[in-house]
């Protein structure tokens, strides 16, 4: 098997965090009251600085999910790479 490209891999990998937050964050509007606030302490407690279901808060969690994709693909790829020789 070939090394992994950590470019390539922390691009696919964080935007496929990115498209996830987006339907996490969407899925709010389809729960029910009760769930609601359950939901809203979740992320808060994932995403630091996340107040609620507006904007600011959406692009906070949006670019620390981005960033994290690439903090995972940077550590799994040179791991990787690291132990494939």
């Amino acid at each position: 098997m070939n090394n992994i490209n950590i470019k390539k891999f922390g691009l696919t990998l964080s935007t496929f965090f990115a498209i996830g937050y987006v339907l996490d964050f969407a899925w709010h509007f389809l729960l029910s009251d009760a769930s609601r606030d359950l939901y809203l302490q979740l992320l808060q407690i994932m995403y630091i600085g996340f107040t609620g279901f507006n904007v600011a808060s959406f692009i906070l969690g949006l670019v620390q999910i981005y960033i994290w994709g690439w903090v995972i693909a940077g550590i799994f790829g040179w791991l990787w790479n690291y132990f494939h020789k």
